[in-house]
């Protein structure tokens, strides 16, 4: 420790080397609210049981209580090779029934939140609570502290512990020894004499788990082969594989023993804590205990209960609706089509006589059960019936080839238009279906509409479409720039300037510097040392040139510098504490020398040495400054320094808080990303993950990615100062660039088919060529630019495109393998797909080559298990998802091998491999309440960027909220349409996941104001992309932060516009409503705004600016 010491010379290596502790031992951050389901009043005081479910996880259990407010509260550890897991979360009702949530957890997640409304108990003046230490090495012995509380004007009379094995007690603080290992449930029981407080308070206590990391397990189980209600076979599993025996309490009065045991409860309805403990010996040769619980939930369904799902059929004008039985024990099916008619038969066709109309649509089944009883289930559903316009129409727009006009292309949904007319809003008009337009006024918005006219059926349709158009075209010399500290060590930085059109346009002349210090310089690149370092510096950048059009510009950007070098005698410490009272403190001098280390608590106590712990007294409302100071000595000059940093405690709680906030911005070219830390609170560690293995400890770093791909890019915060902790991550997308020149193309079996000998070949080459070549390995070959093509025969064929110009400057060849028909091999790829705990019984599993264009389709059998055989040799990816079928068909997501949302997260298999055995975990997806905001959409192949090809079916949507959980799905239409509907106001991501393909997420934001919107992507060779984000991204405004945050009467925020202009300002709360909106205007260069947010009510809010050429600038505030 001490040689490490030495070597922090700076600030930034110690927090390195602090917060390095952290992002190895990442956690996911549980947190909600319990009301009274009758009243919405808060309930505190309420015991809530945590525990995690997940295969590969070493086994997680804790007890929070709810404060005050009814809020809790816990931190659940992610250890290394965890891929995804179950938070289950559970506390007792006014019934004494157990109330039960879960959520999914995954790399990437860090935050989940699980709410409950439940019967409240009757308001009491007292809320019972206490704590636990192990008083003996054989933790069988422990002593319990009351810290129950009382409201004012009740008291505690009485107490009884029961200690969960029949031995109760009266003492405050007891201490007990429970006769043998287990997990006993023990309850302090507080009430009055005169009534005012009646309180329990109950915490499962681990007894005799002594050395456990030797033996310490978990289990998982699932229903046996033999079907009976409520038989289970359940697993144990050991982490470190130590354990020699095996003992297990089914929570029923009965006990089992073995690694594996089957077992069959009596009530199928009730739910059981199920314990496991292992007995063993370590390495250490010293013995080792340790227990491991889960609740068990039987649910026996009713042997008629049912489900439907419906689909169009061949005609295209009517449905194919079809049944399905819990138990298949079903003698009649009844359908209610929600229009007067009826129908009977498990799978039935029906057409609806009017469209565009919702029905509710119900299936009754009935039959007799084993138990020779008569059933009968009812399950409805919404259908809703949607047949567009046959000229509904839509259109999307991009650049030409010239960088002066822009290319206007128009869609229809059914192909049956006969004129295609656009009016530009300029005064100008076109028809066509593919127009190019050029605007006078670049600076203005333009709204855009494209009018269809047709006819079908005999009957003439007309629809219109429109869109603003804003085409910005910034200065040739906008600038910006970014500063780091060079390598010198003192106040020395590297300033870099970076110009919009970039420096290969040669538009910047000239790179003009003033510090801020009355000193300048010269230079795209530039150093400069400040003279004192405590002193915040504006620095401006001041770049000049001749345009396209020979007229000279000007522009300027500034940014406040802040430089700070510490002394080597300067010292800080950080705080820690259980229980808000009693806190260890640390000191380090920065330099890592020996020292002094002087404490004063500022309560009247000191303390001395490198570590100390100090109790407050609990004074409501008081804190304490407490200073560290450090005496040094300094041999060099035969003398001493000192160092004295000082914090603010809050004993008791009632400290600050913080929000970690990461802006992620990229340069033209995509691999450089500048990062900057928008976090709310005062912290002092900041740690930066950018997700390829690199991290940075710099307040606003700059990274570059060395390859394309989605990075989770984390930001970590912690202030010892309030005691406060966050973390966030965000998704970086890397871009993918292709060199000039450059053939691509991908292939897919046109009929969707594993066994399909028909392809569709698409060429996604680079432009510049002027003629392409298809050969497909079978000796036939195309001069087509997308051809479809059908081999004779099964077989593998190596398949080739080749590109060229006329002038002989681009010439290159691809070659993909394609695996038409059946194609045979010698290798079987097998496993199971677990739901939870739980094995699937229904769904499909895809076998998808990584390496070359192999396709194939399996089903889960009903013991969950799935089988490729004859696959031939190479890498491949294994997806698999549940089907209608399955009861757990709409809690979990599509999945990758091992537990994946995506392909880059995937696990890829290859053949040959002495496993070959690969279980697939699928995540589950978050639970939400429903709303009236609404995302639809389109995708399309493109045969190059933006070119607007065939619709894309069967392309998996997932839709995240704003914490990055998964909360819905859904595939692409065979119109490449698709929707999500009823969802609550807040932010979201929306990401189609393709194996092979880089994604481009998109977030949207829904709101009062802006309830539905619209994503259109289209499909590359090599990514799926949103229309509209062709070429370099709009740039974002130039803006800082608001203050002053938190706000008082009123918020101001500085921006840096390029054009003059309205800006619409928005304040928005964290759900998406909006709170009030105005319009301000705006000048070509630093603007200050206002925002008036004296009639706020306190909280957290999103701030919104939007103005014409840039991308809207968020930032969040406090009130």
């Amino acid at each position: 420790m001490n040689q490490m010491k030495k070597l922090l010379a700076t600030l930034l290596l110690l927090i390195t080397a602090v917060t390095f502790v952290i992002a190895q031992q990442p956690f996911v951050t549980l947190t909600g609210h319990v009301v009274n389901q009758e009243t919405g009043v808060p309930v505190p005081g309420q015991p809530m049981y945590i525990s995690v479910d997940s295969m590969n996880y070493p086994g997680y259990y804790n007890q929070v209580v709810t404060d005050g407010d009814g809020f809790y509260t816990d931190q659940i550890p992610v250890y290394p090779g965890t891929s995804q897991g179950i938070i289950m979360v559970s506390t007792p009702d006014c019934n004494g029934m157990m109330a039960s949530a879960t959520a999914a957890f995954f790399p990437g997640i860090q935050e989940v939140i699980l709410d409950f409304s439940i019967c409240g108990n009757p308001v009491t003046g007292c809320v019972a609570s206490f704590r636990y230490v192990p008083s003996a090495n054989d933790m069988l012995t422990f002593t319990f502290y009351d810290e129950s509380y009382t409201m004012p004007g009740s008291t505690i009379d009485n107490r009884v512990w029961d200690f969960g094995d029949g031995i109760t007690s009266s003492e405050q603080n007891p201490m007990h020894t429970y006769a043998e290992p287990g997990l006993y449930n023990v309850c302090l029981m507080i009430s009055s004499n005169d009534s005012s407080c009646n309180s329990i308070h109950c915490i499962p206590v681990n007894a005799g788990s002594t050395n456990p990391g030797y033996c310490e397990n978990y289990f998982w189980y699932y229903t046996d082969s033999t079907g009976t209600a409520a038989s289970y076979t359940f697993e144990g599993w050991a982490a470190n594989g130590q354990a020699d025996s095996w003992t297990w309490d089914f929570g029923d009065g009965t006990t089992g023993s073995g690694q594996a045991v089957t077992h069959t409860f009596a009530d199928p309805n009730m739910s059981y804590l199920v314990c496991l403990t292992t007995t063993g010996t370590g390495p250490d040769s010293l013995p080792c205990t340790a227990v491991s619980c889960q609740e068990v939930f039987n649910y026996i369904p009713s042997p008629c209960e049912n489900y439907f799902w419906y689909s169009a059929d061949s005609t295209g004008t009517g449905y194919v609706f079809e049944g399905w039985a819990m138990n298949g024990q079903i003698d009649s099916w009844w359908w209610d089509f929600g229009d007067g008619t009826t129908a009977s038969g498990q799978s039935v066709t029906h057409t609806f006589a009017a469209s565009n109309t919702a029905y509710n649509v119900c299936l009754t089944t009935s039959g007799i059960g084993p138990d020779g009883t008569a059933c009968t289930s009812i399950s409805c559903q919404e259908v809703y019936i949607y047949v567009p316009s046959p000229c509904e129409s839509y259109f999307w727009y991009y650049p030409d080839s010239t960088g002066t006009s822009y290319v206007f292309e128009g869609w229809a949904m059914n192909n049956q238009i006969d004129s295609w007319n656009w009016d530009f809003g300029d005064g100008s008009t076109a028809s066509g279906q593919t127009v190019i337009h050029s605007f006078t006024d670049p600076s203005a918005i333009h709204p855009v509409c494209l009018t269809t006219t047709g006819t079908s059926n005999g009957e003439t349709c007309s629809y219109t479409s429109c869109q603003e158009v804003f085409i910005y075209i910034p200065s040739p010399c906008e600038s910006y720039f970014w500063y780091y500290p060079d390598s010198s060590g003192t106040a020395g930085y590297t300033f870099q300037g970076w110009a919009m059109n970039g420096t290969s346009n040669n538009q910047i002349e000239s790179w003009v510097w003033d510090f801020g210090d009355g000193s300048v310089a010269t230079g795209q690149v530039v150093s400069h040392v400040f003279n004192d370092p405590s002193q915040v510096y504006t620095v401006c950048l001041t770049t000049t040139g001749t345009g396209p059009d020979g007229t000279t510009c000007t522009y300027t950007s500034c940014q406040d510098v802040f430089t700070n070098t510490p002394s080597l005698c300067d010292n800080y410490f950080e705080v820690y504490s259980d229980d808000g009272m009693t806190y260890s403190f640390t000191g380090y001098l920065l330099s890592g020398a020996p020292a002094d280390y002087y404490w004063d608590f500022g309560d009247g106590s000191t303390g001395y040495g490198q570590q100390v712990t100090h109790t407050f007294q609990s004074v409501p409302g008081t804190v304490y400054s407490v200073c560290l100071t450090t005496i040094t000595d300094q041999p060099a000059t035969n003398d001493t320094c000192m160092g004295v940093s000082c914090q603010t405690i809050f004993p008791g709680g009632g400290g600050g808080t913080c929000e970690a906030v990461i802006s992620a911005i990229p340069d033209p070219a995509g691999y450089t990303y500048y990062f900057e830390d928008l976090s709310q609170g005062e912290h002092s560690f900041t740690f930066w993950d950018f997700g390829d293995g690199e991290q940075s400890t710099m307040t606003n770093p700059v990274h570059t990615y060395t390859a394309p791909g989605i990075y989770y890019a984390c930001l970590t915060i912690k202030d010892t100062l309030n005691y406060c902790w966050d973390q966030t991550c965000q998704e970086i997308w890397v871009n993918y660039v292709q060199p000039d020149c450059q053939a691509s193309f991908f292939a897919f079996p046109s009929d969707s088919t594993s066994s399909s000998l028909s392809y569709q070949f698409v060429n996604t080459s680079s432009p510049g060529y002027t003629s392409q070549q298809w050969s497909f390995g079978d000796g036939t070959g195309s001069t087509e630019a997308n051809p479809i093509h059908t081999y004779a025969n099964p077989g593998i064929y190596s398949a080739c495109l080749t590109i060229w110009d006329s002038t002989g400057n681009c010439q290159n060849t691809s070659c993909m393998e394609i695996f038409a028909g059946e194609a045979s091999g010698d290798y079987t790829i097998a496993g199971i797909v677990m739901a939870g705990n739980t094995l699937a019984n229904q769904g499909i599993v895809w076998l998808i080559g990584a390496n070359n264009y192999y396709y194939a389709e399996t089903t889960i059998d009903p013991s969950g298990t799935y089988n490729f055989g004859g696959v031939p040799a190479g890498s491949y990816y294994i997806y698999s998802m549940l089907t209608p079928g399955s009861p757990n068909f709409f809690e979990y997501l599509p999945t990758y091998y091992t537990s994946s949302l995506t392909w880059q997260g995937a696990t890829i298999v290859t053949t040959g491999e002495p496993n070959g055995w690969y279980p697939i975990s699928l995540v589950q997806s978050l639970c939400w309440v429903q709303g009236n905001a609404g995302i639809t959409g389109t995708i399309n192949w493109a045969g190059t960027f933006k070119s607007g090809g065939a619709p894309a079916a069967n392309v998996e949507i997932v839709l995240y909220n704003s914490t990055g959980l998964p909360v819905a799905y859904t595939f692409s239409n065979s119109d490449g349409t698709f929707s999500f509907s009823n969802l609550p106001y807040g932010e979201y991501t929306l990401y189609a996941e393709m194996t092979g393909k880089i994604t481009e997420a998109v977030v949207v934001i829904l709101s009062e104001g802006s309830s539905t919107a619209s994503i259109n992507l289209v499909v590359t060779a090599t990514a799926i992309a949103a229309l509209g984000s062709d070429g370099p991204d709009t740039p974002q405004l130039a803006a800082g932060n608001p203050y002053p945050n938190p706000a008082g009467e009123l918020l101001y925020l500085e921006l840096n516009s390029s054009v003059s202009g309205k800006a619409l300002v928005e304040v928005a709360d964290l759900q998406g409503r909006l709170i009030f909106s105005e319009s301000k205007e705006m000048t070509n260069g630093t603007n200050r705004i206002d925002i008036a947010t004296g009639n706020l009510p306190g909280g957290m809010y999103l701030l919104r600016v939007s103005t014409a050429g840039h991308e809207p600038v968020q930032r969040k505030f406090v009130k």
